[in-house]
């Protein structure tokens, strides 16, 4: 059977919702919109505040929108791609995976989800192994704690924090690496550390003092730096 037309007031609150979202495209990703802010886009109709609550809704309904709360009521909102992974989310798989959302590329434990959503252990393993099926998470090693079990969105990377950066490789410290560099600066260091005459006229001879040679020494000679005086 087919769904019935939408109504004149269906119809008028789909387009005030999109006008509203498309103005909030063009702000960035973390702002968050109080009441205020939606209605001085000047889209609400007479500063309706039911017909701002409806929109709000219908946005948070559409995972356009999700809710803030930090001392009083907000929004923000998501991106049309992020919003379409949410939908057809079961409410614990939405629960786990707005969590791994939001801990970006820092990933985060399987602890944490547990104690924040204070879902069952089988359902939040049931909530994650769902959300790897669909690929929208996946697990991630974390060199700073190296025995957690740790989940991440699927199409982000772990962050130099979590991999260690350069130091690392496949989650392990990269010996070879560090003792290569360690090399190069101590030779960098060294080679700064005496001061290298360009001068190829030979040096002045002391008076008293018989001249030295050295086997091998190059018109380019190497003269340690006199002690300042004391």
């Amino acid at each position: 059977m087919a769904s019935p037309p939408p109504t004149a007031a269906d119809a008028k609150l789909e387009i005030i919702k999109n006008q509203v979202y498309e103005q909030c495209l063009d702000e960035e990703p973390d702002t968050v919109f109080r009441q205020q802010d939606i209605l001085d886009m000047g889209v609400i109709p007479d500063s309706d505040a039911a017909l701002l609550l409806a929109v709000t809704q219908r946005l948070v309904d559409e995972k356009l929108f999700k809710m803030v709360r930090d001392g009083q009521l907000g929004w923000m909102y998501r991106p049309l791609e992020d919003a379409l992974k949410y939908r057809g989310l079961t409410h614990e798989q939405e629960m786990v995976y707005s969590l791994i959302d939001e801990s970006s590329t820092e990933g985060i434990w399987s602890k944490t989800i547990k104690n924040k959503t204070a879902l069952h252990e089988s359902l939040m393993r049931s909530a994650l192994k769902a959300l790897e099926t669909k690929r929208l998470i996946s697990d991630m090693k974390s060199v700073e704690h190296p025995t957690r079990k740790m989940y991440i969105k699927s199409t982000l990377r772990p962050s130099e924090k979590a991999t260690g950066g350069a130091w690392y490789t496949d989650n392990e410290l990269d010996e070879a690496f560090i003792e290569g560099l360690t090399g190069v600066l101590y030779k960098y260091i060294e080679a700064r550390s005496f001061y290298r005459s360009t001068s190829r006229r030979p040096l002045k001879r002391i008076a008293g003092r018989p001249a030295k040679s050295t086997p091998g020494t190059s018109a380019e000679s190497i003269t340690l730096l006199p002690l300042p005086p004391t």
